[in-house]
């Protein structure tokens, strides 16, 4: 059994359960294997909480750069990206971002997963200005800021977004801000989203 399986099949627990409530027999046991051989692979349960976490983050930041390469404009890409983003975040117990606070090194690496986008935000209307699409005095820092405090109150607990209604929700939010950066021409293409 390889360790990228089993590190899926232990985020699926975290994210359902928070990672406190999930014990490593719990994951043992949905991979059909004993305990022993699972510690013999990872000898503390913290080792192998932080493994799967960089796991998780590398693999989610390969999503986001193949959901730019499938998006035809910065306009629906910036809309991709944040709300798949917040379906992202949305996805795990609440609890799995306060039980993530007693790994240091794995709240980082989610605190870098949100600086990245946070960094995309802000190159893509970058590419917006240059295109024609955004007016040049938009406050890139700004908004990418917003957008990214949004995604930092769901890590930390002070939003908890209710997944059916969150995508109708957060495209209204994102188109809205748009619309208040963009030139006639981007007006035109936000319209599509």
């Amino acid at each position: 059994m390889n360790k990228e399986y089993i590190f899926d099949a232990a985020v699926s627990l975290f994210r359902h359960q928070g990672i406190r409530a999930t014990r490593m027999d719990d994951v043992a046991e949905f991979l059909h294997m004993s305990k022993r051989t699972l510690y013999e692979q990872f000898p503390s349960k913290e080792e192998f909480i932080v493994a799967c976490i960089e796991y998780e983050m590398k693999k989610e930041l390969e999503t986001v750069d193949r959901l730019e390469y499938k998006t035809s404009s910065p306009l629906k890409f910036m809309s991709k990206l944040y709300l798949h983003s917040i379906r992202y975040l949305s996805s795990f117990h609440p609890s799995f971002f306060k039980d993530l606070k007693r790994f240091p090194s794995c709240n980082k690496k989610l605190d870098q997963y949100i600086s990245i986008l946070r960094i995309k935000f802000n190159e893509i209307l970058l590419e917006c200005i240059h295109l024609g699409l955004c007016v040049k005095d938009c406050d890139t820092f700004l908004f990418s800021a917003f957008l990214s405090i949004r995604l930092e109150n769901i890590k930390n607990g002070v939003i908890y977004p209710q997944k059916e209604k969150t995508p109708g929700l957060s495209k209204f939010v994102i188109k809205s801000m748009l619309m208040g950066y963009m030139t006639d021409k981007g007006k035109e293409h936000i319209i599509s989203i």
